[in-house]
């Protein structure tokens, strides 16, 4: 219920502001004095999509009308993604019964500066994550990785362990004059991609050489996954005062 209502406002949001088009911004844009106000706000951590959510809140103080501080907290969640999440497709295994992610929570301690008024900001500070694990089920079958066998029931594990790291990105925000403020945001440590993950991989019949061949396809997709390195996405809306 609360991401329906969410997620329509914040896009509903967005055409008022008049931005990439030519002359001068509506009059009640022109009024609004951003400088001084504090500002609390829902946000999605997760686009709405296969059940992600992931709930958040933050606030922050707009020192001027160029550059804001602030603090996002966002909670953890439980995704079923099964076939369509990438680390699970990277498996190129046949059977897959179910995948599901535990995403951990996410803290970002931020400073926004934008050029101009109603340009898209950059986004600079410190991310938090939480522990991220994702559990793929496959059923009772024989198959093959590289040539090399595996039977039965096979379980994969993928974690990536909890981590404080610098973050950098852009995002775009809008304050109404009636106080309304809409934003977007993705940032992260994306200047050294992602960490190496764990991998479990639970199978009775499984040969060595299997193993070692889905382990490495399993790491090398997620190293190569921008979206698996320590980072937040923001997609809020909230009151400024």
């Amino acid at each position: 219920m609360r991401r329906a209502v969410l997620v329509p406002v914040v896009f509903s949001l967005a055409p008022l502001v008049g931005y990439g088009t030519p002359g001068p911004l509506p009059l009640s844009a022109q009024e609004v004095d951003l400088e001084g106000r504090w500002t609390l706000a829902l946000e999605l951590g997760e686009l709405p999509f296969h059940g992600s959510f992931k709930l958040g809140v933050s606030a922050g103080y707009q020192a001027n009308e160029l550059a804001w501080f602030g603090l996002s907290w966002q909670i953890a969640d439980r995704i079923r993604r099964d076939g369509s999440w990438f680390n699970a497709g990277s498996t190129r295994l046949d059977g897959l019964v179910r995948s599901e992610e535990r995403v951990g929570q996410r803290a970002y301690l931020q400073t926004r500066l934008r050029p101009t008024r109603w340009s898209p900001y950059l986004s600079v500070g410190i991310v938090f994550n939480d522990r991220d694990t994702e559990t793929m089920l496959f059923d009772d079958r024989p198959r093959r990785a590289d040539g090399h066998p595996s039977t039965g029931a096979l379980r994969l594990t993928v974690s990536r362990g909890p981590g404080v790291r610098p973050a950098l990105g852009v995002g775009w925000a809008w304050t109404s004059s009636r106080g309304v403020t809409a934003f977007v945001e993705w940032a992260g440590w994306w200047l050294r991609g992602a960490p190496d993950p764990q991998i479990d991989i639970d199978a009775d019949g499984a040969s060595e050489g299997f193993r070692l061949a889905v382990e490495s396809r399993l790491r090398e997709h997620f190293t190569s996954s921008l979206f698996n390195s320590y980072h937040v996405f923001q997609l809020g809306v909230g009151i400024s005062r």
